[in-house]
């Protein structure tokens, strides 16, 4: 009973975050065609996302 009640739950929040992180980071190493590593794309993933942040605000 549980396992079905399982397969049927919702996504929590910090899932959806881990999945919405992973699509970033595939999106980043496909621009830049595998050429950055791990190191790099942490450092472009938090530049960019700060810098997203910084519109935001501004724009508000």
């Amino acid at each position: 009973m549980a396992y079905y009640r399982w397969l049927k739950r919702f996504p929590s929040p910090s899932q959806l975050r881990l999945e919405w992180l992973m699509k970033q980071i595939q999106e980043a190493y496909d621009k830049h065609k595998g050429i950055y590593g791990y190191r790099r794309l942490t450092i472009y993933l938090n530049y960019y996302r700060t810098l997203r942040s910084i519109i935001s605000v501004c724009t508000a």
